[in-house]
């Protein structure tokens, strides 16, 4: 009775991301130990450090993602634990920074990588600035801020630093960690990006990703059309998307 009603969806439906049209996507970067020590050994900052990425790159499990065509050759996968604010979050402290927290999910923070070897070849301040801003735009394609399955909400998960992130690619474990291995605590990480950003509900903060992201690794491991990635976290859920040129 229930599915005719349209009440029980059949399991072949693919869901949208549990928000899909946010007002902003905060993506912290540098956010974990492991994946600082993968990067060359880079030194971990001294505050939360992210970047904005645009509502348009957001597709939800079981999306194919399209390899750029002028960008195809690096394409990487993040794994991340994504929040969803419910509440109107500035200014807010530390202790009662999770009080705006509606939920969690599960995200990839595509990124297409092809100048990545530049900037770490740069020579100088300018070149080193430029190149960094061409990578942020390589995570601005379609598709390339997956989200879901669905969102858990916060007061079913309480310990949500106690959750392991993995990423698997055709069924090959790629990474693994604790949540808890980020610099920062997820409650000083929403209020120091708070000092700045006015985030409203449906708005997202992408959690950094850990260590064994494909261009981290020795060899590099970069997508490819017909790749299967899945991300799981413990307690919230499974994103699948397959790659597509």
């Amino acid at each position: 009775m229930l599915a005719e009603k349209g009440a029980i969806l059949p399991e072949s439906t693919r869901l949208l991301s549990p928000v899909p049209a946010p007002t902003m996507v905060v993506a912290a970067g540098l956010a974990y130990n492991s994946h600082l020590k993968e990067m060359s050994g880079t030194p971990p900052p001294r505050h939360p450090t992210g970047f904005l990425k645009i509502p348009a790159s957001i597709t939800g499990s079981g999306a194919n993602v399209r390899l750029p065509p002028h960008a195809a050759e690096h394409m990487d996968y993040e794994g991340e634990l994504a929040v969803i604010f419910g509440k109107h979050c500035h200014c807010v402290e530390a202790e009662n920074s999770l009080d705006h927290v509606a939920g969690y999910s599960v995200a990839n923070d595509f990124s297409a990588r092809d100048w990545v070897y530049d900037a770490w070849r740069a020579e100088g301040a300018w070149e080193a600035r430029l190149t960094w801003e061409v990578n942020i735009m390589g995570k601005q394609f379609p598709g390339f801020t997956a989200v879901g399955p669905w969102l858990v909400t916060r007061d079913e998960l309480s310990d949500i630093g106690n959750q392991k992130l993995t990423t698997h690619i055709n069924g090959q474990m790629v990474q693994e960690s604790p949540i808890s291995d980020t610099i920062f605590s997820l409650a000083d990480t929403i209020a120091h990006f708070s000092r700045w950003y006015s985030f409203c509900p449906g708005d997202i903060l992408l959690t950094g990703t850990p260590a064994g992201v494909g261009v981290g690794r020795k060899p590099p491991l970069f997508l490819k059309p017909g790749d299967r990635v899945e991300v799981g976290i413990t307690s919230v859920g499974r994103l699948v998307n397959h790659i597509e040129s």
